[in-house]
């Protein structure tokens, strides 16, 4: 991992600031203490892994409820960007966001499905955990004995984090696991096996089951054969039985079919008979039949031509009446108009007669009204004055009020003037007899003028009220005329309705008298219903010439009805001679049918007769069926209990067959399980901290301390050196596994502690440095950054240079070096430095 761009806002002391590595190697990060350099460095560790000196809110700059850092690097050659943000709102959230550049140079986002997913993503791409980094590539601020003040077993931890050891752990974790799996299958298949072999057992049973059940089936078979064969015949003879039964019924009802025809063919013989006579009578009275009916023809022609007048007749009477009622309700109509017109003048007669008295009314109205609106006019106007002066006067008031305030106030201040030597009020210098003099007499002046002005206003008042007392006066006067103004516009729309109406009374009269005249002499020369009139002369000429006699007819019509019965007797004669050849047919035809039903009913009821005896014994067969089919029920049951019993004996043997099968099976898969539980045991215990990854640790040892003690031997001119010591021995004497360091120098070997602050130094530094550059090489975490921030303060001037050469003889295994240092006398000594300053808008960053 290699720091490309830091960008800050609102984290710790920094407000908006942005880092920029890409082109930096070996750097000097310099600034005042508290100026904010390990600040960017917890903004490091809080981008990648969300974690620092100081817990999340306290990262949040002061007066601020939220901060943010994006921090650009690259993995082997390809560049991230992880952005982290909190907020104190609420109970306080921090979001991620975790980014990758594609290759057409947008972020694409590979962020996981939750903020722990995501985490997880960051961790996997970097391949190393936090604990790691600060124990090795990051020597921070306070906590650079990290690796060496921590117990063997958390240095053996860190170490194995640093060498990917954790690999070694899920295999063994994983080979744990399928031996767990192992041993739980060989358990399962020994239960299984036993609960076979109890089955197996009873495979004797089975075999005896098998051959009893063969025995009983046979037996069942020749049972179930027996009953079927008498239950067949039994129902053969009852079917045909209930054949022959069933043919009584239906000879029974054809019998009593025939007997019911055969009283019907008998009574239509009978009416054909009676109807044939019928015929024969009206036949041989063919003459008188027919002469009878030819006067009756003659009668009943001339009857219709006198009942077509007769009609007609009525007509006109009907028509006659209708138009007399006409005109005789024209008339009456005419006589009520006549009336109504009579009334009606004499109405409007007397209503304009009152023409006169009214014009003359409505001339006094009219100038009464005028004089009322003249005196309204008056008083509407002295009511706005009079508005106005009230206004004017409440105005005057309270320019008296305040005139009278200030003369107060100027008295007040004319009566206390300061005296002569006390400050002027004005201007605050010493106050003179003269000077007091003239600002008392100023004060009186302007008190005079006051009183003036205010007496003034007050006489203005007065006047102003005089006036007022005029108007109310005169309002007064003008309120009783004015307050007739209403009364006399409603009388005077009154009064000229009723001229209107009798000037137009004056007109209608004129009107009435010449339809009155009209109607009189219609009335009198019945000049109405003209048409009505000439339609009643031509009924009367009509209904005399139609010439219709009431007696003749009535004549006709009792001829006519006395030969009445010729018509009938015509219409039965005509009837009888096309039918008695019909008849005549249909008897023989009856007679013949009478003849065949006799025949068949006698052949029925002898079938009848011969059915009823075969038919007898049908109960009793049916009995006998019955007991049959309950015998065959009962062999088909025992033969079906025989039959499953000979199924299941074969099945249990069958099952056995299986369960053998099954048996080979699963001994062998037992002897699988156990060598698989054998051989991931072996594993487990070879992947363990015993095995692979205490040898790997151990070839790994002689490189750090190899390479610690090149570092540690420059820095202190070969008179220190650290030895890695993995066994030890137990107060018991046993050899224990351990991770201890030995350090010694010209002195021999001392523990960890009873170095001196640079000496200790010297050994962390040189251990951390090894450890970094290992976790490069070896770890696949491509850890490309070494980060130094603090050590130069420990160390005087001769171990100061030491450390910096030490730090140049290993800047080449890494592509990005930070070193920390407030020391002035180190700020020029790197190629590049980044200074931190404080200022009141936040630590600001720059690079020189």
């Amino acid at each position: 991992m290699v720091p490309v761009k830091l960008e800050l806002k609102n984290f710790m002391c920094y407000k908006d600031a942005t880092l920029d590595l890409d082109t930096i190697h070996l750097a000097c990060l310099s600034g005042d203490n508290g100026a904010g350099k390990s600040a960017i460095l917890d903004a490091l560790t809080w981008s990648l892994w969300g974690k620092a000196r100081a817990t999340a809110d306290e990262l949040i700059a002061m007066g601020e409820i939220e901060m943010q850092t994006t921090l650009e690097f690259y993995i082997n050659e390809q560049l991230y960007r992880v952005k982290r943000y909190r907020t104190r709102k609420g109970a306080g959230q921090t979001v991620i966001s975790f980014q990758i550049k594609s290759p057409t140079g947008d972020w694409r986002n590979i962020s996981g499905n939750s903020q722990r997913g995501t985490q997880e993503e960051i961790v996997k791409a970097l391949r190393m955990e936090y604990d790691t980094f600060i124990n090795s590539a990051f020597l921070l601020q306070g906590r650079a004995d990290e690796f060496m003040t921590r117990t063997p077993g958390e240095r053996k931890k860190v170490l194995s984090d640093i060498l990917g050891l954790s690999f070694y752990d899920d295999l063994e974790t994983a080979a744990k696991e399928e031996a767990r799996e192992a041993e739980q299958r060989r358990r399962r298949l020994d239960e299984r096996l036993a609960e076979l072999n109890q089955d197996l057992d009873l495979r004797p049973t089975y075999e005896r089951q098998k051959e009893q059940a063969q025995v009983e089936y046979a037996e069942s078979q020749l049972a179930f054969a027996k009953s079927e064969t008498e239950f067949g015949d039994l129902q053969r003879r009852e079917d045909e039985l209930k054949a022959k039964d069933r043919q009584l019924n239906e000879t029974r009802r054809t019998v009593e079919k025939d007997r019911l025809e055969l009283a019907e063919t008998v009574h239509s013989l009978r009416k054909t008979k009676d109807q044939i006579e019928v015929c024969q009578e009206y036949i041989s009275r063919r003459d008188s039949i027919e002469n009878g009916y030819k006067e009756f023809v003659t009668v009943d022609r001339e009857l219709e031509i006198l009942n077509q007048k007769f009609e007609r007749f009525q007509q006109l009477i009907n028509l006659r009446r209708s138009l007399q009622d006409t005109i005789k309700q024209a008339g009456m109509r005419l006589e009520a108009q006549q009336h109504q017109l009579t009334l009606s003048l004499k109405e409007v007669e007397e209503l304009s007669q009152q023409l006169p008295r009214l014009e003359k009314a409505f001339e006094t109205l009219k100038a009464e009204t005028a004089t009322a609106t003249e005196a309204q006019q008056k008083l509407d106007k002295l009511k706005t004055a009079r508005q106005e002066k009230l206004g004017e006067n409440r105005f005057l008031g309270e320019q008296i009020k305040q005139s009278d305030k200030l003369l107060a106030e100027i008295k007040e201040r004319a009566d206390h003037v300061p005296h002569v030597g006390e400050a002027c009020e004005t201007c605050g210098t010493q106050l003179t007899e003269e000077a007091r003099e003239k600002t008392i007499n100023e004060r009186r002046r302007e008190f005079a003028d006051q009183r003036k002005a205010g007496r003034e206003l007050k006489e203005r008042q007065e006047a102003l009220q005089t006036e007022l007392q005029t108007l109310e006066k005169d309002l007064r006067d003008l309120e009783k005329p004015a307050a007739k103004l209403a009364e006399l516009q409603r009388r005077s729309g009154s009064l000229e309705r009723e001229l209107l109406q009798a000037r137009q009374a004056s007109d209608k009269a004129t009107d009435y008298r010449k339809k009155l005249e009209e109607t009189g002499h219609r009335l009198e020369k019945d000049e109405y219903c003209s048409e009505e009139r000439a339609k009643l002369i031509q009924v009367d000429r009509e209904s005399k010439e139609l010439a219709y006699d009431e007696t003749a007819r009535q004549s006709l019509r009792v001829k006519r009805d006395s030969l009445k019965q010729f018509e009938q007797q015509k219409t039965a004669l005509v009837d009888a001679e096309r039918r008695i050849i019909q008849l005549q047919e249909s008897l023989e035809r009856e007679t013949l049918r009478e003849s065949r039903l006799r025949q068949n009913l006698a052949e029925n009821e002898a079938l009848v007769e011969k059915l009823v005896v075969e038919v007898a014994e049908l109960p009793m067969l049916t009995a006998r069926r019955l007991q049959a089919s309950q015998r065959k029920e009962e062999a088909d049951l025992k033969l079906k209990s025989s039959q499953r019993a000979l199924w299941q004996a074969e099945s249990n043997l069958k099952r056995c067959d299986e369960l053998e099968e099954e048996k080979k099976v699963k001994l062998a898969a037992l002897n699988e399980a156990a060598n698989q539980k054998s051989v991931y045991g072996e594993l487990a215990e070879a992947f363990g901290k015993k095995g692979l990854q205490a040898l790997i640790i151990d070839t790994v040892l002689p490189e750090l301390e190899d390479e610690s003690n090149k570092l540690l031997g420059g820095m202190s001119d070969g008179r220190m050196s650290v030895r890695f010591e993995t066994i030890r021995d137990s107060k018991k004497g046993d050899a224990i596994e351990t991770l201890d360091l030995k350090i010694s120098d010209e002195a021999g070997v001392r523990s960890y502690e009873l170095f001196s602050g640079g000496e200790a130094f010297r050994v962390n530094f040189a251990v951390r440095v090894a450890l970094s550059k290992l976790l490069a090489r070896r770890s696949g975490a491509a850890l490309k950054t070494l980060i130094i921030d603090e050590g130069f303060g420990s160390q005087d001037g001769s171990g100061r240079e030491r450390l910096v050469d030490a730090i140049r003889s290993i800047e080449d295994d890494f592509e990005r070096v930070l070193v920390i240092t407030h020391i002035q006398e180190l700020k020029d000594v790197f190629p590049v430095r980044i200074d931190v300053t404080k200022t009141a808008n936040g630590s600001q960053i720059s690079v020189n």
